[in-house]
């Protein structure tokens, strides 16, 4: 787990278990899997542009989820892939925790066919 602030990366490691350690933004390149869950890159943020760390740091062969959905494609997403990482979004978690949003609250199974076709549709427009 990297974070700015060392508490809060001791917490978040903490929910991974023994599994969860913190560590220094340095040993990304060392990960299979990086999650970018800051808002650094989404539109309307105060950080627009720009990348959450330097993308220097990551390796062919590693995937990158950035947890933003607006743009489709972040300079961080670019970024990774032009190193020869995988890349993915944040739209399919949006999408599946509204889902589970409205089954808690309605009792019934989300639409997420329908649902997916309406945040793709705003994403859009």
């Amino acid at each position: 787990m990297v974070n700015r602030t060392l508490d809060s990366a001791r917490i978040a490691a903490g929910l991974a278990g023994e599994s969860g350690m913190v560590v220094g933004v340095e040993s990304i390149s060392q990960a299979d899997l990086v999650v970018n869950a800051t808002s650094v890159g989404m539109d309307g943020s105060a950080t627009p542009t720009g990348t959450p760390c330097e993308p220097s740091l990551l390796q062919s062969g590693q995937i990158l989820i950035d947890l933003i959905y607006h743009p489709a494609q972040t300079e961080f997403m670019r970024e990774a892939q032009r190193i020869g990482c995988q890349v993915s979004n944040g739209v399919s978690m949006l999408i599946h925790q509204a889902g589970v949003a409205f089954e808690i609250w309605t009792g019934e199974k989300a639409p997420l066919e329908a649902m997916t076709e309406a945040v793709m549709s705003a994403l859009q427009g």
